[in-house]
């Protein structure tokens, strides 16, 4: 379990990717990661430490993951406008939503999906006791 989870990370993060703004940070991460990772190693190599093991073994894992990410590319926030046009031109707007067309359309389903009542009988007045 404790070798098929990271992997299972690594890849899955590599398939995921990152976005342009994020990558600045996942190298910060990484190389972090990356660097403590190595006098975490010399210590659990020298010592009979469990937790400088476990220690090297977790920032060995999140080193891998960052760096993973950087090779899946993600579009960014600059991306948002819906990439190329067909002819490979200028990038192509996103379709404008109408909102109160979609509001419209909302309720309408949700009067629909709600249990039909019966109409609520008029009270009589009571006899006094």
């Amino acid at each position: 379990m404790l070798c098929a989870i990271p992997a299972v990370l690594i890849i899955a993060a590599g398939l995921y990717g990152s976005r342009p703004e994020e990558r600045r940070l996942l190298v910060v991460i990484g190389a972090g990661a990356t660097i403590a990772f190595i006098p975490c190693l010399l210590i659990a190599q020298s010592t009979d430490r469990t937790v400088a093991a476990g220690f090297a073994y977790a920032l060995m894992v999140v080193g891998a993951t960052q760096w993973a990410m950087l090779f899946g590319r993600r579009r960014g926030q600059s991306d948002e406008g819906g990439g190329r046009g067909p002819d490979g031109g200028e990038p192509t707007e996103p379709s404008p939503v109408d909102w109160p067309d979609f509001e419209r359309r909302l309720w309408d389903e949700v009067r629909k999906s709600q249990p039909r009542r019966p109409p609520p009988r008029e009270r009589r007045p009571r006899a006094p006791v």
